[in-house]
């Protein structure tokens, strides 16, 4: 395993615009965001939650998340410091996440997803899973630079149906917004 550091917080940027942009569109009782960086997305989620769990390994990140949040008056988050979602035990209409995605095997954390690019978020993918409820989704950022396709079949193999919500194209990688939901099928 590679080891694992985190240089600073990640900064918003188009991933996460586009991210909310999708989030904006939803309504949700709970929310759960792995990742929190700024708070950007959190901010979008807590105005169209009841309640939402945010979590980050940086605990600057949770400090501006929290910041971002009060500036706000934004009270329905709750915030945790840990990695990924591995302490949590209750059910969510929706997890999300913007993972480093970029294939790398560079130490920084906020932006390597390891040697496909695909490692953080089959891991963050695996850990929602337990946590969904009955019609959950999982709502993530993936890059064209990772191998996508097969991210897709790996969700697929999991039970879950994909399905892409957004596409932005920039000058050297294209960028996706995919839902996965839990098979009907599998119901």
């Amino acid at each position: 395993m590679r080891k694992q550091v985190k240089q600073g917080t990640y900064r918003a940027a188009e991933d996460t615009f586009l991210l909310a942009d999708v989030l904006s569109k939803y309504r949700f009782d709970r929310a759960l965001e792995i990742g929190v960086g700024e708070g950007y997305v959190t901010a979008e989620l807590a105005k169209r939650s009841k309640m939402v769990v945010g979590t980050d390994m940086d605990i600057n990140a949770i400090r501006k998340t929290l910041q971002r949040l009060r500036d706000a008056r934004l009270e329905n988050v709750d915030l945790i410091v840990c990695d990924g979602a591995k302490p949590i035990q209750l059910k969510f209409d929706v997890c999300t996440f913007n993972p480093p995605y970029l294939p790398s095997d560079m130490a920084d954390i906020t932006f390597a997803g390891g040697k496909e690019g695909l490692e953080t978020t089959k891991e963050w993918f695996d850990q929602c899973t337990s946590l969904l409820n009955h019609y959950g989704r999982i709502i993530f950022v993936a890059s064209d630079l990772s191998n996508v396709s097969r991210l897709v079949s790996y969700i697929n193999e999991k039970g879950f149906e994909t399905k892409i919500l957004a596409r932005k194209e920039f000058f050297f990688e294209e960028i996706s917004v995919i839902e996965a939901q839990k098979s009907q099928q599998g119901l």
